[in-house]
């Protein structure tokens, strides 16, 4: 009987340590840092149109949000509007929530929305801006990363 006993404690004393390290072992993941803002870093020089009758040269300095899906998107174009808007990135996709955007050289305050994409090093984004008067321009971008 003390056999028994004895086997018995050793037998199940394994099938817990067993148990325990395939535990251990399953809940141990690769960490992942899955910053999909940083394909989106750069400077992309490229065109941008308004409502299909202005086209203009464009910069846009894309840098990290506040988070590892978030963006900052700082435009410089050819006619001197500066202005910077929010974004948040899912894979190779931009998402422009709803902001209020200051551009100082029209002295005026737009509402934008709009998405865009990263295919390789050519960004596309689509925006509309609304002014007060509830006017609205679609704005296109398309532009390289250097």
């Amino acid at each position: 009987m003390f056999w028994i006993r004895k086997n018995f404690n050793t037998v199940f004393s394994n099938i817990v340590v067993a148990f325990a390290f395939i535990m251990l072992i399953s809940s141990c993941k690769k960490s992942s840092s899955n910053d999909s803002n940083k394909a989106f870093i750069g400077t992309y020089y490229g065109t941008l149109t308004t409502s299909g009758i202005y086209t203009s040269a464009d910069t846009i300095v894309i840098t990290a949000g506040s988070s590892s899906s978030s963006i900052v998107m700082n435009s410089r174009t050819g006619a001197g509007s500066v202005y910077t808007i929010d974004g948040s990135v899912n894979d190779k996709n931009i998402t422009i929530s709803s902001q209020q955007v200051k551009v100082p050289s029209l002295s005026e305050t737009f509402t934008v929305t709009g998405s865009g994409n990263l295919n390789g090093s050519a960004l596309q984004l689509n925006m509309v801006f609304v002014n007060s008067s509830s006017t609205s321009y679609n704005l296109n971008f398309t532009g390289t990363k250097q």
